[in-house]
Formats: C-alpha cells, structure tokens, sequence
C-alpha cells in the first residue's frame, strides 16, 4: 500500500523590511545579529542597510574600554585610563591601550597639541593660541588656534578650517578672551562618519557659539548670551561641562548657578541651584530659570 503523498510545504510569510528592522533591533547585540546576518541574503539586505546600523548602533551602544583623562594639570596630551578588572570591558581596554597612540606622534609636531575633549574613539585636540587680533577680512580665522579631529587607534585626523574671522566679526566677536572647542554628541538620524564641534567663544561682555558641521564644511553662528549681569561667569576656566538630553551645562558651585546650552533649540538657559539632603542620601539638584 502506497503511503499518502506529502502536502506541500506551507508558504513562510514575507515580512515588510520596517517590519523585520523592528525585530532585529531587540536582539540582544552584534553576535545575535551577525548570525541572522550569515542566515539568509534577506537579512543581510535588511541588516547591511544605513537607516538600520544607525539604529542599531544607537540602541547597542559599544562598551566603554576607558576613558581619557585631559582635566588634570601637566597631563600633557592627556592619559587614557583603562577599564579595570573585573570590568567586562577589562581585556579589551587593555588591547586598545596597547594599540592605540595617545601620544599623538601621528599629528605634525608632535607634542605641541592640547586635548580638548574625547567622544565615541576620537579626540579633538588644538594647538596655538586663541588671544590674537582679527580683521574683517573674509577667510582669515580670527583665532590663531588650529582645531584637529584625530582617531588614535588608527593614526588618523583631519584638520578643522578656522572660525571666519568675517563670521566673528560679524557676530560682534574679536580678540577674545575664551576659546573652549568640544565636540557635539552625533544624534540617531545622523551619519556615524559626521562630527559636530562646537566652540563656546568668550568676550568682556557676552558668551556666543560657532558650530561647524563636517556635512557643510563651514561654520556658522548659533547663540550668544549676554553675561555683563552675571559676575559668575567671570571665571570660565573654572566651571566644567556636562552632557545630558542634547543639552551641555556648567555648573558654578559657589555662586550655586549653571548656564545650559539646548543644542535643540540652540539658545543658552541661566539658572541658579540648591542642594537639598536627605538623611544620608547624595544631594539633589533643583533649578529654576531665572
């Protein structure tokens, strides 16, 4: 007797690429995704795309190896400290301190750079000096400090044009007294390969910002905040920055005041503090717009 013939096999649903982003974004991390990647060319098509690994990427941030320490006097071009033992990350902050060149003795003339800030393994260092004289004159940067954007791991940087001295001049900027570069953290929807810095500019009477994108390859002028009422921020050097929700903050804890930048709005925020304590707890900071 003849076996009955075998049905045919059900049909696998096709699911729409939107669809198949949203379930692949809540795998656990890049290991998951690497083998649905090898799985079927679908997949990979899926998986490969920009929109989908800026998405990733954003969600599945990579771990923290370490972090560069440039806040502390005669550090030089700064110190990287490694993640330690029992730290998950332990072994690789160990090979990227052995392979990287904190040094910077890529850059031409070594030694002759300052570190300004560090974000996601690139360093924004700058050498010379910000106390020059500027003119009108349109490509000349009123700032004799030159801004470079270096990748220690891979000895790799661009240089950074100077800030207009036409577009300072413009905005009512020359011969400053405060030049703080640092960069603007890449939001979801932008490209991982685009960098964002930000230069806080300080003259005797006011606080202004200049943005320069790597998309545009210029400048421009974002905000400026006028500070002869406010005697605390006399003393910059002596306020450190935070990040927190697309928003930067310094914090003067003698004056109890802070000035918030919103680089969604793009506009500067003054506010003043208090420390409040409960029992043994860590104090809690409340504002309030003045």
């Amino acid at each position: 007797m003849s076996s009955p013939p075998a049905s045919p096999a059900a049909a696998q649903p096709i699911l729409p690429d939107d669809v198949l982003e949203d379930i692949f974004l809540r795998l656990d991390g890049a290991a998951d995704l690497a083998r649905l990647y090898a799985a079927c060319s679908n997949f990979r098509r899926v998986i490969s795309g920009p929109r989908f690994l800026r998405r990733f990427r954003f969600l599945h941030p990579p771990p923290v190896l370490g972090f560069l320490d440039f806040f502390r006097r005669n550090s030089g071009n700064g110190v990287f400290r490694p993640a330690q033992p029992p730290h998950r990350s332990a072994k690789g902050a160990l090979a990227l301190a052995q392979a990287a060149d904190f040094n910077f003795s890529f850059l031409p003339d070594p030694g002759s750079w300052r570190v300004r800030d560090a974000r996601d393994g690139r360093v924004l260092v700058s050498r010379g000096t910000s106390m020059t004289a500027c003119t009108a004159e349109v490509g000349v940067g009123f700032t004799a400090e030159k801004l470079v954007v270096c990748d220690p791991l891979h000895r790799r940087f661009v240089q950074i044009p100077s800030i207009p001295s036409d577009l300072a001049v413009s905005a009512g900027y020359c011969g400053t007294e405060e030049f703080r570069p640092f960069f603007d953290p890449i939001r979801q929807d932008e490209e991982e390969s685009s960098v964002r810095v930000i230069c806080i500019v300080q003259s005797k009477s006011k606080v202004g910002t200049f943005v320069y994108s790597s998309v545009t390859g210029n400048w421009r002028y974002a905000t400026s905040l006028d500070i002869e009422a406010y005697e605390w921020l006399r003393l910059p050097k002596l306020m450190r920055r935070h990040y927190a929700h697309s928003c930067f903050y310094w914090a003067d804890f003698y004056w109890k005041q802070m000035l918030v930048l919103d680089t969604q709005r793009w506009n500067f925020l003054s506010s003043t503090y208090h420390l409040k304590s409960r029992g043994n707890t860590k104090p809690l900071w409340t504002s309030r717009h003045l």
